[in-house]
This record gives structure tokens, C-alpha cells and sequence, in this order.
């Protein structure tokens, strides 16, 4: 008997952990599907804003950042973001080789040229 109650307390033990799992996957914007293997699945978000995002290799490698103004600031050399002293405040996507060092890019910004202004797009490739 003392058994059986051990597994029913670990039951309701595990039950509760799972509807706290739950609810808190929904909190984040998750669905839960209703499968009995209990996959929590990410629904689409409308819109996200963020500054910066980072697209990595499995290692960590740097391959790809696509970012505000303040992104262009830095250049990833050797997977690390060093201070860019040239660059000027783009916002864009700069593009890193195998070794996670800036080998490219893509930015628009606005371009002043015999007193006239006007926007630009560059792709840069080195």
C-alpha cells in the first residue's frame, strides 16, 4: 500500500509540474498541442522588434548580423565584434565567412553629394 501511495503522490507531483509547464509556455506565446506526446509548439508572432539579431552555425560561428545603426558599429573578426573606427552609423546585414570575420554586406543609408541628399544601397563584398 505504501507504494501505491508513494505513486500516486508522484503522479499528482508530475501532473501539477506539467500544467505549470504549460501555462508558462502559453504565457511565452506558445501553443501547447494537444498530441499525446505533449510537443509544445511556437506560434507565429505578428511582429518582432528587436535591434539586432545574430545568425550563428551550430558552434556558435558568427555567419550572418542584421541590425540597426548600432550594428555597423562593430565588425566581427575571428568571432569576436572589434570596433569598427571608418564605418559610419548604417543600419543592415553584414555577411561573415567560415571563420566568423566580416566578408560583406549590405546596408541603405542616406548620402550627401554635391549638397543634395539622397538614399543609397551598397553591397559590399571583400
Amino acid at each position: 500500500m505504501a507504494a501505491l501511495a508513494a505513486a500516486r503522490k508522484a503522479h499528482s507531483a508530475a501532473s501539477e509540474a506539467l500544467n505549470k509547464a504549460e501555462a508558462a509556455a502559453r504565457l511565452a506565446g506558445m501553443s501547447v498541442d494537444s498530441d499525446p506526446g505533449g510537443e509544445v509548439v511556437q506560434a507565429p508572432a505578428e511582429e518582432l522588434r528587436v535591434q539586432r539579431i545574430r545568425i550563428v552555425e551550430p558552434d556558435g560561428t558568427t555567419r550572418m548580423i542584421i541590425g540597426n545603426s548600432t550594428a555597423s558599429a562593430v565588425a566581427p573578426i575571428r568571432g569576436q565584434d572589434e570596433p569598427h573606427p571608418g564605418r559610419g552609423e548604417f543600419a543592415g546585414i553584414i555577411f561573415c565567412n567560415d571563420e566568423g570575420t566580416e566578408a560583406g554586406g549590405l546596408v541603405y543609408a542616406r548620402w550627401s553629394c554635391r549638397r543634395r541628399t539622397a538614399p543609397a544601397g551598397i553591397l559590399d563584398r571583400r
